[in-house]
């Protein structure tokens, strides 16, 4: 980003986030060791699936504009594959991560009009904590 000064809630949402991920996986870890593989491909994969829907860097350098130079064509095979492994594995996870990467995407374009590199990787961990919190929530509601 331009501005290089850290804010206070910068750092409280990132605390937060960091200590709601550890409790994840502890909490998810015991019974199922492979949520780490699975939330770690669903961050990449919520990267794929916005490159692909949203395909506009909102600047013209940086690594953001870089990634999304690629094509549209060369995220499409990846992501195909990679959302059905994990939808094989973990299918309603997989629908809510890869729809909170296309929302945060769909905002994305809209506020700054378009992707950043700072953008995939907000969504990149924003998909992992929605694909922890289904897998949490759902693993919960069963008794």
């Amino acid at each position: 980003m331009d501005d290089t000064k850290i804010g206070s809630f910068a750092v409280l949402v990132g605390v937060i986030y960091l200590l709601a991920k550890i409790e994840l996986y502890k909490s998810l870890l015991p019974q199922n060791t492979k949520i780490i593989i699975f939330s770690f491909s669903a961050g990449r994969l919520g990267i794929l699936a916005s490159s692909f829907l949203f395909p506009k860097p909102a600047k013209s350098e940086g690594l953001g504009y870089i990634f999304l130079s690629a094509g549209r064509k060369t995220f499409l095979l990846p992501c195909i594959i990679i959302f059905s492994i994990n939808f094989y594995f973990f299918p309603y996870e997989t629908i809510f991560s890869a729809l909170s990467s296309a929302i945060f995407g769909f905002l994305s374009l809209r506020r700054i009009n378009g992707l950043t590199g700072d953008v995939l990787g907000a969504i990149c961990e924003i998909s992992e904590i929605v694909f922890l919190t289904t897998n949490f929530v759902i693993k919960s509601a069963q008794f």
